[in-house]
């Protein structure tokens, strides 16, 4: 059980000031409640549910009959009534979509976990490019909580973006990659690469500390 605490932000937390609920932006109030004292927490680092502050990533147990709660990896416990308990056996995968098989310990994204990963890569690359797109997806990886996404963008329909003018003109790939962690709200874009002429996600997983297997072919 783990209770996020930035360390830029303790003094607050643990002073007078921390009563009155005053906190140093980019910190945000989070007020006591049902779960917890409350106190201050930096969005998209933690979340606040009813005064409890939990790391992002993590998920709150609120207090109940059978314990008081927390924090808790979903991935490696459970949550009953308030009581944490440990996993006892390693969830079964959805089957793999044809030709997006997954290595063990990891899955390809299906469902609602595959539209909202797409949305998330779909925001910037628009954004980018200027116009409404569609993607042509290579593979999306799960493993734990991470995702990477690896897709082509095209235009609504199937057709063929119009690149002139865009970071994708000229000699380079017409992809998209996309490294996603997943939070109470669905799954973040942590970081993503447009178009790179060379493999630009080659150091994700030393920088961002995620398993190499999400982006081995």
């Amino acid at each position: 059980m783990r209770i996020a605490l930035s360390t830029a932000l303790a003094f607050t937390l643990f002073s007078p000031l921390a009563y009155a609920q005053q906190c140093t932006a980019p910190a945000k109030v989070c007020a006591p409640g049902a779960n917890g004292d409350g106190g201050c927490f930096v969005p998209g680092a933690a979340l606040c549910v009813a005064g409890m502050i939990c790391e992002s990533g993590l998920s709150v147990c609120p207090p109940g009959f059978k314990g008081e709660g927390g924090c808790f990896d979903p991935a490696a416990q459970t949550c009953n009534a308030g009581a944490l308990a440990a996993v006892s056996a390693a969830p079964t995968a959805a089957p793999a979509a044809i030709g997006d098989a997954a290595p063990p310990g990891c899955k390809a994204a299906q469902g609602g976990d595959r539209k909202a990963i797409l949305d998330a890569l779909r925001a910037p690359v628009a954004a980018v490019l200027n116009a409404p797109v569609e993607f042509k997806v290579e593979r999306i990886r799960i493993c734990g909580d991470w995702v990477f996404a690896l897709a082509t963008p095209q235009s609504p329909g199937g057709g063929e973006m119009q690149w002139a003018g865009t970071p994708c003109e000229g000699d380079t790939s017409h992809l998209a990659g996309g490294l996603m962690r997943r939070n109470s709200g669905g799954w973040a874009l942590v970081e993503y690469a447009l178009c790179p002429s060379d493999v630009a996600w080659a150091d994700w997983p030393e920088r961002y500390h995620v398993p190499q297997i999400l982006f081995d072919e």
